[in-house]
């Protein structure tokens, strides 16, 4: 871990200076393994002792990833299809089109119902069924939009229930085929199995911590009753990460079912935040696109890629766990507070952690063989790319003398390569972007694997970027250093680069994009984290000035390529 663990403190000194629960403690997490945990605040009212590691909490609705996890095992054992009506296994729901599939992806249409979900936790078996049996409101047609909702989880609980053997079986299931397989010993439904361990849960009375009564397991458990330690959850996500870092460790369900709970099975929504306060100085501008995947929602950040999360509130608690998938570094804090899920401070602490560990790899199947392969041969004569790099579809798509006229502009303009080929950017699977020096500037290249059976080139995109014309590069520095463009540059112009300064800090120039060598240019412009596009075209009688904010699907890009 490259992060000193102080800034993850700090963090959490803040959330507790919020109040919002007695105490907490959270862990920083890899691969299952604990890397740093603390305890700060107090277990309850009139104690003074420090919440640890293996103190036990209720995790709340972080259950929902125990309840999916078991319908997944039962489907792979045969045991259901996820696209079997619900009444097939819950025959008082009279809903034929709900689904299993509907459920676990928050698309069933019923009803977000916090917090009357919450305090029907303890609910009989026979007191869901006549619930069940009066029927329920339906807000949408189940398929057509994401909706969350405990109800939804009760009904998986119950459908388990069909199949492990009546009542109780649901949870007997998880504890028997999920947490005790994965040595998860402090893990259970029942707050009197847990003893000395437990941390009482507690809410405000005015300004005072009261304590809330412990409720029993029934018929909800199985969208909030879990209660379980970091010590505990550090294997639960292990087990995700492990899916698609390690996949070839033993887990109770298979790495594919894994994989599959943490992809995006229904779309909540996408946006956007500015944040004001970031450790670069100045401001971060990120998107995010997020969704539900299995008992888990799924998230991707332009600024640190994909995320998968799932919070808990319920009466004395809160409870937060989310990882990042690539690096395989997770957060996760329990508090003792009603509904004082930690999610803000997790979230910060999880994307600081990655800022210092996250890189761009190559592509596995564009790899640095091909990458040198194809450099190498910009050195050549004639045409280099007609040998068995490149597969058949190369001269049929572009023609020789086609591709030979395009390289000999090339050349013409940036002259020959001066250096060797830069780490390469994996824009997919089997694609990769890369730069190669060259005499008066650059050669960017692109190009797309072939699925044959040894990487082959199907694609190759290969543009020259020539050095800026000294005056076109004068005018972009002197204009974003906020001196007077030369001739002016209009309003729109200065409207951009003060919102440019006034978001990300002092701009400067971080590299040419594009040009022609002689009356045009495109630099790219880095304002704190935030990436810009500077056109400068000679005119008479002044520059032509266009400054334009780059998309934040362009970001890891631009940074990989322009901040080394």
């Amino acid at each position: 871990m490259t992060l000193d663990p102080s800034t993850v403190d700090d963090l959490f000194a803040a959330e507790l200076a919020k109040e919002r629960s007695p105490g907490l403690v959270y862990a920083v997490v890899r691969d299952g393994e604990i890397l740093h945990s603390r305890g700060i605040g107090s277990i309850g009212t009139g104690e003074q002792t420090l919440p640890t590691a293996d103190s036990v909490h209720r995790i709340a609705s972080m259950t929902k990833s125990f309840t999916a996890s078991a319908v997944l095992l039962l489907r792979d054992r045969g045991a259901l299809r996820l696209d079997d009506p619900v009444a097939a296994y819950v025959p008082e729901v009279d809903l034929p089109d709900l689904t299993i599939r509907h459920l676990l992806t928050m698309s069933g249409g019923l009803l977000t119902d916090d917090p009357w979900g919450d305090r029907n936790e303890p609910q009989t078996y026979a007191e869901l069924g006549e619930f069940l049996s009066g029927g329920f409101t339906v807000g949408a047609v189940p398929g057509t939009r994401f909706e969350y909702s405990n109800l939804g989880y009760a009904l998986l609980g119950r459908a388990i229930d069909a199949l492990t053997g009546g009542e109780g079986g649901y949870r007997r299931f998880v504890l028997d085929e999920l947490t005790g397989p994965l040595a998860m010993t402090a893990t259970r439904y029942d707050v009197r199995d847990v003893g000395p361990a437990l941390v009482v849960g507690h809410h405000r009375r005015g300004e005072d911590w009261a304590v809330e009564p412990a409720v029993l397991p029934g018929t909800f458990s199985a969208m909030g009753g879990l209660h379980s330690s970091l010590t505990d959850l550090a294997r639960w996500v292990g087990g995700f990460t492990d899916a698609f870092r390690r996949p070839d460790l033993m887990h109770p369900l298979s790495s594919a079912s894994r994989r599959e709970m943490q992809q995006l099975q229904r779309l909540i929504g996408v946006s956007g935040a500015l944040s004001v306060d970031v450790p670069v100085g100045g401001a971060a501008l990120a998107a995010s696109a997020a969704g539900y995947g299995f008992g888990l929602f799924v998230e991707h950040h332009s600024d640190h890629g994909d995320v998968v999360q799932h919070s808990g509130g319920y009466p004395g608690y809160g409870s937060h766990m989310r990882w990042h998938p690539e690096t395989g570094l997770g957060v996760i804090a329990l508090a003792n507070g009603t509904y004082a899920a930690p999610v803000d401070v997790c979230r910060d602490a999880l994307r600081a952690l990655v800022a210092g560990e996250r890189t761009a790899a190559a592509s596995p199947t564009a790899s640095r063989e091909v990458v040198e392969a194809v450099s190498a041969k910009l050195r050549t004569s004639g045409d280099p790319f007609n040998d068995d790099l490149f597969t058949f579809n190369v001269e049929l798509d572009v023609p020789e003398a086609e591709r030979l006229e395009q390289l000999s502009a090339a050349r013409a303009l940036v002259g020959a390569p001066s250096g060797p080929a830069e780490e390469p950017y994996a824009e997919g699977l089997g694609q990769a972007s890369w730069s190669v020096p060259a005499e008066r500037g650059r050669y960017d290249v692109e190009i797309k694997v072939a699925p044959t059976p040894e990487p082959a080139v199907q694609s190759l995109k290969l543009t020259a970027v020539p050095d800026p014309p000294e005056a076109l590069a004068s005018v972009a520095a002197r204009a974003v250093s906020g001196q007077a463009p030369t001739g002016g540059a209009g309003g729109t112009f200065g409207r951009a680069l003060a919102a440019a300064q006034a978001l990300g800090g002092p701009a400067r120039i971080a590299g040419v994009l594009a040009g022609d060598g002689e009356s045009t240019a495109t630099f790219v412009v880095r304002a704190g984290t935030m990436w810009w596009r500077l056109e400068v075209t000679r005119a008479d009688p002044a520059p032509a000035l266009a400054l334009t904010a780059c998309p934040t699907a362009e970001h890891a890009r631009l940074a990989h390529r322009f901040s080394r």
